[in-house]
């Protein structure tokens, strides 16, 4: 049926629910869309138990695609971590490697600030406020930046005007 039917939508998803069975939907978002909600009814957004949005990045000198899965809805439960692979098209073969998902800056941009300056500090050692935005591409963010680091102190140590990430021993 039409997707924008909300009549059409809600007889799918009970019927899915009639097989017994873990079932996958792909949908697609709009075009033009700000919001990372699938086309159609909102029911489309209501009706699933569990909701991953799929990314995609190409670098245009490698043949290599990166995918991050970003689990944005789940009714019982916690949101799961972002999930990145590395898909690597060889001649022959394709082979597919997990990936941090965080040392993709497209598609970090994605995850919460917290993950997103762990990843950047993770890379280059300490770091100042404006370096961390930079670095970010989120000049404009630096206020939101400096508060998820004060805010995360069991993450984040400051020494000397740098910011860095604590260790598992300290």
């Amino acid at each position: 049926g039409n997707p924008l039917d909300h009549e059409a939508t809600i007889r799918y998803f009970l019927a899915l629910r009639t097989i017994g069975c873990t079932t996958i939907t792909i949908g697609h978002e709009p075009k033009n869309a700000t919001a990372k909600t699938p086309f159609g009814s909102a029911y489309w957004l209501a009706y699933p138990r569990t909701i991953f949005h799929v990314e995609g990045q190409r670098d245009n000198d490698s043949p290599d695609l990166h995918v991050a899965l970003y689990h944005s809805k789940q009714n019982r439960g916690q949101l799961l971590a972002p999930l990145g692979l590395k898909f690597c098209f060889q001649e022959t073969k394709t082979m597919v490697f997990l990936e941090d998902v965080q040392k993709v800056p497209e598609l970090a941009r994605h995850t919460p600030w917290a993950d997103q300056i762990e990843g950047v500090l993770s890379r280059i050692g300490t770091a100042s406020v404006a370096d961390i935005a930079e670095r970010l591409e989120a000049t404009d963010r630096m206020p939101t930046i400096r508060a998820t680091l004060h805010n995360n102190k069991r993450r984040f140590v400051q020494v000397d005007g740098e910011w860095g990430v604590l260790g598992d021993d300290e």
